[in-house]
């Protein structure tokens, strides 16, 4: 299932290099320089999306603490995914698990909602600059 997803979104994105496996049922979509969602496949169906978005703000812990567990709380800022801490406690990582079938236009609205809230986040965080959307 993830092998015929991630191909068709290749074809989606006009990608010149389809993505690629980095090993079997684990694929890496950059969404920026340092960041990465990883997409693997869960047995029997599904897949989980993960990502380590980048330091959290120190000067500013207790608040944002507050901000990514209210995001967590209903899932509502979140689109379902969850805001932790890697092993270390120093970076924030972001990840969702669907363990059910989908169909592709499921899995690519999923892996959109990610993306934007893995921006979002990293926004919030002071990592990039906001946005700007155009009318």
């Amino acid at each position: 299932m993830l092998d015929n997803f991630m191909r068709q979104l290749s074809k989606d994105l006009q990608m010149d290099d389809p993505f690629e496996a980095v090993r079997p049922g684990i694929y890496e979509y950059w969404i920026e320089e340092d960041t990465v969602i990883l997409i693997s496949t869960l047995t029997p169906f599904g897949f989980t999306l993960s990502s380590v978005l980048g330091p959290y703000p120190k000067d500013k812990e207790d608040d944002f603490f507050l901000s990514m567990m209210a995001g967590n709380l209903f899932g509502k800022e979140t689109f379902g995914a969850t805001l932790g801490l890697d092993g270390n406690g120093h970076k924030m990582v972001l990840s969702r698990e669907i363990d059910r079938r989908v169909n592709y236009p499921e899995f690519k609205e999923i892996l959109e909602d990610f993306f934007h809230i893995a921006t979002f986040w990293r926004e919030q965080a002071g990592l990039i600059k906001k946005e700007v959307s155009s009318p």
